[in-house]
């Protein structure tokens, strides 16, 4: 009898001491939104800012020129959206990968069609406001497409 009850003692006190330590040990978010428009829009990327802005990088198909086009968002360390840009033609277009420059240039990657068949890799370098500083596309008949991207230390 006795360990009988101590036994449902030791089980009393781990069903509730064991919630409540693993509650406090569980992450929880600092915050947690949403963005987009009406249709699908995907994030595929994000990169940390030298400021601690966070760079997400994707595809919308609620706005833009074309059916789908690359999205970028710049968001605050709160996800308060500082600004949206998208970039592309007529046809689809897509981000896979963002990386962050030494001086703080955006640079993206991912892929652009010049019909509804046929598409090139896409690499756009983006100012701290979106603007393009420049972009280049590459014949994806040698290359398998964009899937991510890195800047070596030179910038």
């Amino acid at each position: 009898m006795k360990k009988v009850v101590g036994l449902t003692l030791m089980l009393l006190f781990f069903s509730v001491m064991v919630p409540s330590i693993k509650a406090q040990t569980e992450p929880s978010p600092w915050w947690a939104k949403t963005y987009g428009g009406s249709n699908d829009d995907e994030a595929k990327a994000v990169a940390i800012a030298p400021n601690g802005d966070i760079i997400v990088a994707g595809e919308t198909w609620s706005f833009g020129a074309g059916k789908s086009d690359v999205w970028v968002l710049r968001l605050d360390e709160n996800g308060n959206l500082k600004w949206v840009k998208t970039y592309g033609g007529s046809y689809l277009d897509w981000a896979k990968a963002v990386a962050i420059a030494p001086n703080g240039d955006i640079i993206v990657a991912g892929e652009t069609t010049i019909d509804d068949v046929h598409g090139n890799v896409w690499v756009l370098r983006l100012d701290e406001n979106g603007d393009i500083k420049w972009q280049k596309t590459y014949d994806m008949n040698y290359l398998s497409g964009t899937h991510a991207i890195t800047v070596t230390d030179s910038g």
